[in-house]
């Protein structure tokens, strides 16, 4: 680790290839990379975004323009708090049109619900959330005959074909990681961005990914840690990646013989922004290991531009994905909302924006988050 004090003259041609602010209200971005296509039944495998889902834009505070996206740990209605789970189809034998229960075939559902610790999530419905009150065999009905969460708007009805997901109780029959009381690894809430080529890091080229985190202050963050975004480069030498864990301490894995260490002189201060940038060196030639890591980190109101942590043995080799934000493992519940803005990533280091309060603060008290043990 080294602290010291580095500044980069901007001499000649230099390019952002990434860039969102949100302050138009909407996830769009500028420059060559851009987000994932967004989430819908259609396309399952989307960027995580969109009302009652993991990300949105949202009001409810931001650094400057008014908008900021936001991190919803409880999206999709909880699935990510879930321990696991096994899928079926919805008979054909329903009525075309849908119905508020649920038939497949050939199964027999008695022996697991109706049990308040096993949800039904209709994955094929905008991930419409069940609390079974009745089985007969292969039939379910539900509490009210409604989704107990629905905040992606889907249907409210099964349909023949649909996918279902039949969760797992925590602490009794859920395997996730081979251990019963794990969560899932919320890994599509890695917003690997498009577009990116070899030629924006060549060699001895730089990247620079600079974003800025806000943790509310009711937030319940997951217990093992929320990843603060993955590099993947193609080179056997790991890369460094950064979490922040529940009790609000960084963590850096540097992925050296003494890797994973606590930063203990930074601790997040919740309700205060926090500006992030990581740079990326590229090493000189294919046999050298000369490429440089350097993580900045500091309160946005107290920017310093000395590097936290450095690394000057790096071998990239060519880039293969970045992601704005991780993925999160955790044995409890995690709630609450964590948000992101002034994304951008660029072919030099970018440094701290010009600081002002924010616009929009949220009202002491109104960003909720709760614990569901």
């Amino acid at each position: 680790m080294a602290f010291y004090f580095s500044v980069q003259a901007q001499i000649g041609y230099t390019e952002t290839f990434f860039k969102a602010d949100f302050d138009t209200g909407s996830i769009g971005s500028e420059g060559v990379w851009s987000w994932e296509t967004p989430y819908s039944p259609s396309n399952e495998f989307g960027m995580m975004v969109g009302e009652g889902d993991i990300y949105s834009v949202s009001n409810d505070v931001s650094l400057q323009s008014g908008y900021s996206l936001r991190l919803d740990f409880a999206g999709r209605n909880g699935w990510c708090n879930s321990c696991g789970s096994d899928s079926y189809t919805v008979s054909s034998s329903l009525p075309e049109a849908g119905a508020n229960s649920l038939v497949v075939d050939g199964e027999d559902f008695s022996t697991i619900l109706p049990s308040n610790l096993r949800t039904v999530f209709n994955k094929s419905d905008r991930w419409s959330a069940w609390s079974a009150s009745n089985v007969i065999g292969s039939q379910v009905s539900f509490v009210g005959d409604a989704p107990i969460s629905n905040s992606m708007n889907g249907s409210a009805l099964f349909k023949p074909g649909d996918e279902i997901k039949v969760t797992k109780a925590c602490g009794v029959d859920g395997v996730v990681g081979g251990d019963i009381n794990r969560r899932n690894d919320c890994n599509l809430a890695i917003n690997y961005l498009q577009g990116i080529s070899n030629t924006n890091f060549e060699f001895e080229g730089t990247l620079s990914k600079r974003f800025y985190l806000y943790i509310d202050e009711n937030a319940v963050l997951p217990s093992v840690g929320l990843k603060l975004g993955y590099s993947k480069f193609n080179s056997a030498t790991p890369i460094a990646y950064v979490d922040v864990n529940r009790d609000e301490t960084l963590m850096v894995d540097t992925a050296s013989p003494s890797s994973r260490f606590t930063v203990r002189q930074l601790q997040f201060e919740r309700g205060r922004w926090y500006y992030l940038e990581e740079t990326f060196i590229r090493e000189s030639s294919s046999a050298a290991s000369d490429g440089i890591y350097r993580l900045y980190l500091s309160a946005a109101d107290a920017t310093s531009t000395q590097p936290l942590v450095e690394r000057t043995d790096m071998s990239y080799g060519d880039i293969k994905q970045m992601s704005i934000i991780g993925n999160w493992q955790h044995y409890n519940d995690a709630s609450g909302y964590i948000y992101i803005d002034s994304v951008e990533i660029a072919d030099h280091y970018i440094g701290p924006i010009d600081y002002k309060a924010p616009a929009n603060p949220p009202p002491e008290g109104s960003l909720k988050g709760t614990v569901v043990q």
